[in-house]
C-alpha cells in the first residue's frame, strides 16, 4: 500500500471509529433525563454525576482521536469506558445484549489497535498533515 493510501485509511479509520463515540456522546447529551435513568437503572450509585462523567469523557475522547490528538490515549480512555460500560450495562442472558456485547469487544479491539499503533507508524495522519501533504506532491 502507498504511503497516500495509508494516510488516508488511518484518517478514515479513526474518523469512523471516533465519529461512532462522538454521535453516541451527542446522542446521549440530546437526551441527557433518558441517560441519567439508564445509568440509575444499572444501580451506579450518583447516577447524574457518573452519567456527566461519561458524556464528557466519550466527547473529549471521540475528538481527540477524530483530530489525532493524542489518539493513543484517547483510544485507551474509550476501550476502558466501553469495557465497563459492557459489563455494567448489558444484560448478559438476553440474545441481543449478548451480540452488542460481543461487537462492542470488536470495537475495543480496534481502539487496541489504535492504542498499539498510533498515529507514528502510519506516518502523519492528522487532517493537516493529509493535506500538506497532498499539496508538497
Amino acid at each position: 500500500m502507498n504511503q497516500q493510501a495509508s494516510l488516508f485509511a488511518a484518517l478514515f479509520g479513526r474518523l469512523l471509529i471516533g465519529g461512532f463515540f462522538l454521535w453516541s456522546a451527542i446522542q446521549k447529551i440530546l437526551n441527557f433525563d433518558a441517560f441519567v435513568q439508564y445509568v440509575q437503572q444499572a444501580n451506579v450509585p450518583q447516577p447524574l454525576i457518573i452519567a456527566t462523567i461519561l458524556v464528557a469523557t466519550v466527547c473529549l475522547a471521540s475528538l481527540a482521536l477524530i483530530v489525532d490528538w493524542a489518539p493513543r490515549s484517547a483510544s485507551f480512555v474509550l476501550a476502558i469506558y466501553l469495557i465497563l460500560a459492557s459489563f455494567v450495562f448489558f444484560d448478559h442472558s438476553e440474545p441481543l445484549s449478548s451480540q452488542l456485547f460481543l461487537q462492542n469487544l470488536a470495537l475495543v479491539g480496534g481502539l487496541l489497535m489504535i492504542v498499539g499503533n498510533g498515529s507514528s507508524r502510519w506516518g502523519p495522519v492528522s487532517f493537516g498533515s493529509f493535506f500538506t501533504f497532498r499539496l508538497k506532491k
